[in-house]
């Protein structure tokens, strides 16, 4: 689960005709945060049931963050608990994933580590920080690859991975990093290479394994 704390964006689906959408009088959150909620079926085309609630925030005044459920990509755990565990002032899920497990449906990054690929492009939001100024988001599709890097017979030799921190399939490489859990969670099949270090080197390849730990 993704959630952004503290503010989100809302969007209305685009029609035929222009729509001059009023907010209405906000109830106050907390200092620069405000929640409206919107009902009109004006809203739609044709015109119809509808319910949206908005977040509006004052960038200077509160922070927004990403977070996952567990503090981990692969794992479940209601909003309002993942709210009360980062004591949130509000929360929202923000992104697809997948119901069974939690494993986020697109690309995600958090504090400057990407946790979840995808390499189709999907909507993605991004929050900036630059020194001094308040932070702003960046609204664009994106995708994200990752690629493995090695030395061999004095070539460089890049193989594709086809997933980080996400469920093994067979035939792939897959990249698990410390975030992910103390080991991959993984069956007693296939080869699993245990890397450590600066620049990562591997200290131990386990065939038929599964569960390597991962070093933290």
């Amino acid at each position: 689960v993704l959630l952004l704390l503290v503010a989100v964006a809302a969007g209305v689906p685009a029609c035929e005709r222009e729509t001059t959408l009023s907010l209405g009088k906000p109830e106050k959150v907390a200092d620069g945060v405000q929640f409206y909620t919107l009902s009109h079926p004006g809203l739609l085309e044709p015109a119809g049931v509808v319910a949206i609630q908005i977040l509006r925030i004052d960038p200077s005044r509160v922070d927004l963050r990403c977070a996952l459920a567990q503090d981990r990509p692969m794992s479940l755990e209601t909003v309002p608990d993942i709210a009360a565990r980062h004591k949130a002032i509000a929360a929202i899920n923000g992104g697809f994933f997948v119901v069974r497990n939690g494993d986020p449906a697109g690309v995600l990054e958090i504090d400057h580590e990407l946790v979840s690929d995808a390499a189709l492009t999907r909507g993605a939001v991004g929050i900036v920080r630059a020194p001094g100024k308040p932070l702003h988001l960046l609204f664009d599709r994106v995708g994200a690859s990752v690629t493995l890097t090695y030395r061999q017979g004095g070539e460089t030799v890049a193989v594709p991975i086809d997933g980080v921190d996400t469920t093994r399939a067979r035939s792939k490489l897959m990249l698990y990093t410390p975030r992910f859990g103390p080991d991959s969670d993984t069956a007693e099949t296939g080869v699993e290479w245990q890397l450590a270090g600066v620049p990562l080197h591997v200290t131990e390849r386990r065939p038929n394994a599964g569960k390597t730990p991962i070093p933290a």
